[in-house]
């Protein structure tokens, strides 16, 4: 016959935290969070033949206090490609993200998204690239 042992077992205490923890959780990830602040969150490329590649520069500034990090940008799927800023933005400071769209097999009206993520107010922020595609 055997012995079994089993960790501590935990209680409820243990798993709701207490009202002054969450004040602290809340404070810590607010006071790491900054804005930022496109000149334009939406680009239209108008008309262009079904085949055409397009780019445009979302320009942007950090408006808040603290060092803006892009963690991430993802395009809504692989004919839009975005690149960003990999290094922090001080406050202040400007940027921009760079976006691709490819037409190719693509046609009639086209609504793309990008959602950049980062320590930001709010989060995600989602940029939109727009136009039509002739056949």
């Amino acid at each position: 016959m055997g012995v079994f042992t089993s960790c501590k077992e935990e209680t409820s205490s243990d798993r709701i935290a207490k009202p002054e923890e969450e004040e602290q959780i809340s404070t810590d990830i607010i006071k790491n969070t900054t804005v930022i602040t496109f000149e334009r969150d939406t680009y239209n490329f108008g008309d262009i033949k079904e085949g055409d590649t397009v780019a445009t520069d979302f320009k942007f500034v950090n408006t808040g206090d603290h060092d803006l990090l892009i963690t991430n940008a993802k395009g809504s799927c692989g004919c839009t490609v975005p690149d960003w800023p990999k290094e922090p933005i001080a406050p202040g400071a400007s940027g921009v993200i760079k976006v691709v769209f490819n037409s190719k097999n693509k046609s009639g009206a086209i609504s793309k998204t990008v959602t950049v993520q980062a320590n930001t107010v709010p989060n995600p922020t989602r940029l939109t690239i727009k136009g039509n595609v002739i056949k």
